[in-house]
């Protein structure tokens, strides 16, 4: 058998590895080019994520729920709900499901909703007065929001904003700043925007918050501002 290069080599013995090969089992041991030809065939591409034409979104805030729901069967996802009372003094806007969010059925659940609670309290609000939802309810493991899905989102979540006209709008992380402002987290924050005319502040995910808590006092700042009279 031909030597291999030390790289190829090394990513023989972790193909073995991934395959249960922990011993040498027979002297004839196939080529290095056959062993790529069946990693290619084994492997296979990562599915696109799912597209919405915009010639099929609904147009009325009262059908956004369904469609959604809709939607996410479509793709064979867990859906997660919105819910809250509508004329709520706040709307939160998550950016997807987590695994206890899919299991729930309801957005901000587990530790992630402990500190959601946490910081409501905070500023004198229960979970129970405000709207919440996602930019993107359907769960599927592993996924992620792409910049190809965020306009599509973007109006899926205006409609929602509009069917519950909250007097305020947090957003949690990038992708809801992203799709809503057309600016990335670290632009978005810190300033005064608005949503289908609702004040709307955005801050970090409690999710981010729980893994780097040195930027806890950044998102009281932002609470703050979410809070502040006048426009």
């Amino acid at each position: 058998m031909a030597g291999i290069e030390r790289d190829a080599a090394g990513a023989l013995l972790e193909y073995y590895a991934l395959s249960g090969v922990d011993v040498a089992t027979r002297g004839d041991a196939p080529a290095w080019s056959e062993v790529q030809a069946l990693m290619r065939k084994t492997t296979a591409p990562p599915p696109e994520p799912p597209r919405v034409s915009a010639a099929r979104l609904p147009s009325d805030p009262q059908d956004a729920a369904a469609f959604l729901e809709m939607r996410s069967n479509a793709m064979k996802a867990r859906h997660v709900r919105a819910e809250g009372p509508q004329d709520a003094p706040l709307m939160l806007l998550g950016d997807r499901p987590d695994r206890i969010d899919a299991a729930d059925g309801k957005p901000f659940g587990g530790k992630t909703g402990e500190l959601l609670d946490r910081m409501l309290g905070a500023i004198g609000l229960e979970r129970s007065a405000c709207a919440r939802s996602l930019l993107e309810p359907a769960h599927r493991p592993g996924e992620k929001i792409v910049d190809d899905q965020l306009k599509d989102l973007a109006a899926l979540a205006r409609l929602q904003i509009a069917f519950y006209r909250p007097k305020r709008l947090l957003l949690f992380g990038d992708a809801p700043a992203r799709a809503l402002l057309d600016a990335p987290l670290p632009r978005a924050r810190g300033r005064l925007h608005h949503v289908e005319g609702v004040r709307t502040v955005v801050t970090f995910h409690p999710r981010w918050l729980l893994q780097r808590p040195q930027d806890k006092a950044k998102a009281w700042a932002d609470l703050l501002l979410l809070t502040a009279e006048g426009e």
